[in-house]
């Protein structure tokens, strides 16, 4: 009598009929309890509904795509997660989100208002809220730039740590100079051991002792080296030896030739501690790369 009640409770808006021969019930308004989808409401589906006994389980939020976007807002993001059920509103910082959709219990859509800094993003639903701490980085855009590409990529920057700081920042990870046409990339603050490191045998003298480096403010540095193409476009002439290709990184460049270059642009050459950081990338290795990179 016990089982006979409770499949009373879980299918009383349906009109069942029971066959002596048939094995499951079929419902007759539109299978209600069908909860597999495959038009027969049986043993499998009060499995599932019995599995599934109890309160709601409030939202979950596990990814936003895309994680950055402009201070303007109207940056259309999709945000995955689990029982995204019923209504739903998204909040990023402490601002409502627009056009919000859901899509699936798993995934739904919006759109971003206006904000700065990194902020928090909440769903709440009919079954509760939840929220995710610094998941939106709104990102500044940059007079002397043009932005190529806001959110860092992950495939290429594969330290989780050193990722979260360049979202942190606000600023789009990859830009390219109005003045020189040269492609920079972000480099976030940081702290970092300089100095020779344990095991590396072809460290010079002055590279010791080892210390530690607190970098903090952000800066961009080139992707490559400055190509011949590109000091030609500033300084007309072409001092490098290997010619032929104006792709080729510009050589026989003194400290004293670079400066004019770098002024016409509003640029710099980074410092020591800034080249060391940069190239590390963020790794502890005794070296950041092979000796002729």
């Amino acid at each position: 009598m016990k089982f006979i009640s409770i499949i009373c409770i879980i299918v009383s808006a349906s009109v069942f009929t029971f066959s002596p021969l048939a094995q499951h019930a079929h419902a007759q308004a539109g299978c209600a309890g069908d909860t597999n989808g495959d038009g027969i409401v049986n043993g499998v589906d009060l499995a599932q509904v019995l599995a599934d006994w109890g309160a709601c389980d409030g939202p979950t939020i596990s990814t936003i795509t895309p994680a950055v976007g402009p201070t303007s807002g109207g940056t259309a993001i999709t945000i995955s997660g689990t029982s995204f059920f019923g209504s739903a509103s998204v909040r990023v910082g402490k601002l409502a989100a627009t056009s919000v959709l859901v899509t699936s219990s798993t995934s739904l859509t919006a759109v971003t208002p206006a904000g700065t800094g990194v902020a928090d993003v909440t769903v709440t639903t009919d079954y509760g809220a939840f929220t995710l701490a610094n998941a939106f980085a709104y990102q500044i855009a940059l007079p002397w730039a043009t932005t190529l590409e806001f959110a860092p990529n992950p495939a290429v920057v594969t330290d989780v740590a050193f990722l979260a700081r360049m979202i942190a920042t606000g600023l789009p990870w990859r830009v390219r100079d109005n003045a020189s046409n040269i492609e920079m990339l972000l480099v976030p603050p940081g702290v970092f051991t300089m100095g020779a490191s344990p095991g590396d045998v072809e460290a010079q003298s002055d590279e010791s002792p080892v210390h530690q480096v607190t970098l903090t403010g952000s800066f961009y540095m080139g992707k490559t080296e400055v190509t011949q193409g590109q000091w030609i476009a500033e300084m007309v002439s072409n001092p490098s030896t290997f010619i032929g290709d104006l792709n080729r990184p510009v050589e026989r460049v003194t400290w004293n030739m670079i400066q004019p270059f770098c002024a016409q642009n509003g640029l710099r050459l980074p410092t020591e501690a800034e080249w060391e950081y940069a190239c590390r990338g963020g790794t502890l290795s005794s070296r950041y790369g092979p000796i002729d990179d």
